[in-house]
């Protein structure tokens, strides 16, 4: 609450927000300050709005003297690095080492950790290994506030099953009267659910308060199908100019399962890659040419030259930092 309380005096003072920015930018040309990892590229749901089956890379799991290696060159530039997510287009909870691997990088006791999930595999052990995992957030994807709808948009999960295991793990927390994770339940708006919003809202606010909504982006520019593309750039407002470069470029890193970094979080299916973490460490690729190269184009206002910025509107469903202008 206090970190909290500080970026918003920050983000409303162009005082403030003077001293703090080249501070901040600083620390970011170092190093990543948010990195994110694939542990899996294997999931359970066939998301209509997620490109899963579309992708043409191996589904598997990051092997673990990968997976540490990571880690411990974030730890080796703990000052910049200072958050963990796991997440990509697999189920977290689908790979066998996922809580080993989130006590790896809980030792280090310096990251803020955090995982996305379809909420689909909470069984009484998993909801006891994630509490004890001590792993920080958790944001389950329920993307829709009934049966019909959830099952619509998420072919092969069951939407009694889901809100039986959130509500085990809500309760469990209350049981052990422990803080974290932290619970979010999320709902992405789409044509099958845009109806359900009060709805979602007044359930979830009943089971733990701690939900929200967002805008349907599109994955990789025209992965998805050709009507919810068309939907989501309907219902998107822009907030940013088509020549405004993206922040996350600046803040974060994308390391696939195996080890290939993708240019962000939209590019599933590694379209753009900008480097080989087997090859090089994350501080060779963050001041590497390919990157530099498009850090330099979007400074440029040449956005629109690149196939995926070009289509992207992901950025369109988030409020720019503070920092960034």
């Amino acid at each position: 609450m206090i970190k909290k309380f500080i970026r918003n005096k920050i983000r409303n003072s162009e005082f403030l927000k003077g001293v703090f920015r080249p501070i901040y930018l600083r620390k970011t040309l170092v190093f990543p300050n948010w990195i994110t990892i694939e542990t899996t590229s294997l999931c359970n749901a066939r998301c209509l709005h997620c490109e899963y089956t579309k992708l043409t890379r191996p589904h598997a799991h990051m092997e673990m003297d990968l997976y540490k290696k990571i880690i411990d060159e974030c730890y080796q530039f703990r000052k910049y690095c200072k958050s963990i997510v796991f997440s990509g287009i697999g189920e977290p909870f689908l790979d066998p080492t996922f809580f080993e691997k989130v006590k790896y990088a809980k030792r280090k006791d310096t990251f803020f950790i955090s995982t996305y999930s379809n909420a689909s595999l909470l069984t009484p052990v998993n909801c006891q290994k994630l509490i004890d995992s001590k792993i920080d957030k958790i944001i389950f994807s329920v993307d829709g506030a009934s049966k019909e709808s959830y099952e619509t948009l998420k072919p092969g999960l069951s939407y009694e099953r889901m809100v039986e295991g959130i509500k085990r793990l809500v309760d469990l927390k209350k049981k052990m009267n422990v803080k974290i994770p932290r619970i979010i339940i999320r709902m992405t708006v789409t044509p099958f659910n845009a109806h359900e919003v009060d709805l979602f809202k007044k359930k979830w606010q009943e089971v733990d308060g701690d939900c929200y909504v967002q805008k349907m982006f599109v994955w990789g520019g025209d992965a998805i199908d050709k009507d919810l593309t068309k939907y989501s750039h309907q219902h998107l407002k822009k907030q940013h100019s088509q020549f405004t470069p993206c922040f996350s470029l600046w803040k974060s890193m994308i390391i696939a399962q195996d080890g290939r970094i993708a240019l962000c979080c939209v590019d599933a299916d590694i379209q753009e890659e900008i480097g080989d973490f087997k090859n090089e460490s994350i501080y060779e690729i963050w001041h590497g040419d390919k990157l530099k190269r498009i850090k330099a184009m979007h400074l440029a206002g040449k956005i629109r030259e690149m196939p995926i910025c070009q289509k992207c509107n992901f950025r369109e469903t988030k409020e720019y930092p503070w920092w960034w202008y």
